[in-house]
């Protein structure tokens, strides 16, 4: 069975809404079932490092995890600012794209057109692109980042 890791976070908005990404990752088993879990755990967090909403639920394959939606401390904290990844396959080069919500744009890169800093001094972004790529797999292939561009999206 291939691994699945779904995170909804809460924007300031009032009402609070709801922005989600969603990633396929390695296949599991019950010999991989810890490392993989390991490895959607380390991405959330990498995840939540990027995003400035708060995340209320986590589903790892089968299992859930849920809180009550709060509001987070910014109001900057919008689920149509989103970091949109784009990354490849390692091995056929397909390119694909995935959004986060409520992108923390603290970490853009000045030199850049609305990128991140891949080398933010926190190490926010790179822990990011280190734990995505761990941990996503496309069609069991691993996957490259390429880069982490802020969008604006009403959806």
């Amino acid at each position: 069975m291939v691994s699945k890791l779904i995170l909804t976070y809460a924007d300031y908005g009032t009402p609070i809404e709801s922005g989600t990404v969603a990633l396929e990752g390695t296949t599991i088993s019950a010999a991989t079932h810890d490392a993989v879990k390991a490895q959607m755990t380390a991405l959330a967090d990498a995840i939540d490092d990027i995003s400035i909403g708060n995340r209320y639920r986590t589903q790892y394959i089968a299992d859930k995890a849920e809180s009550v939606a709060t509001r987070p401390a910014s109001p900057f904290a919008q689920r149509e600012t989103k970091w949109l990844v784009r990354y490849h396959t390692s091995g056929l080069g397909i390119k694909l794209t995935c959004e986060i919500p409520c992108a923390d744009l603290a970490l853009l890169d000045p030199a850049t057109d609305g990128r991140a800093d891949v080398d933010d001094a926190g190490g926010k972004v790179a822990a990011f692109i280190s734990a995505f790529q761990a941990y996503v797999k496309v069609g069991g292939e691993s996957v490259v980042v390429d880069e982490l561009v802020h969008v604006g999206r009403n959806t």
